[in-house]
């Protein structure tokens, strides 16, 4: 008979779910294939600063996820992301591409979060955002 002590089984339980994740996801990919686990169609708001800094990382989630609108205030910037990403779309307006779009990355200063992520919120959209988006208090109690 093989007996825990409360510090072992403390270990076992942390490493548990991530061991649970590791082969849900292992057999999943490998049985489940791309048919069940679509691509999402992402837009980055704000090709500037942070911008840029998320887009040299997005080739680690290639296989979940498609960059599929660049946007920015300056056309020029946005068209910029085309270099790197042949196939998406610019624009200098983001409500133009949300109907393309299952998911926003807001990388744009924090005093444009508040409006920016209520209007993608509202057209249903999945909202990725570092910082938290009420700077004022008004804006936090909505």
């Amino acid at each position: 008979m093989v007996i825990f002590s409360s510090i072992s089984c403390f270990h076992f339980s942390l490493l548990l779910p991530s061991l649970a994740y590791s082969i849900f996801h292992s057999i999943q990919r490998e049985y489940l294939g791309e048919m069940y686990m679509p691509k999402t169609n992402l837009a980055l708001i704000g090709c500037c600063g942070m911008g840029q800094s998320h887009l040299r990382r997005f080739h680690i989630l290639s296989n979940r996820l498609q960059l599929k609108a660049a946007v920015d205030v300056d056309l020029k910037t946005a068209q910029v992301v085309v270099s790197n990403f042949p196939s998406i779309i610019t624009a200098d307006d983001y409500r133009a591409v949300l109907d393309q779009v299952d998911a926003v990355l807001i990388a744009l200063p924090h005093h444009l979060h508040h409006r920016v992520a209520l209007d993608c919120i509202e057209a249903g959209k999945h909202v990725l955002l570092e910082n938290p988006w009420p700077i004022r208090k008004p804006n936090a109690l909505i």
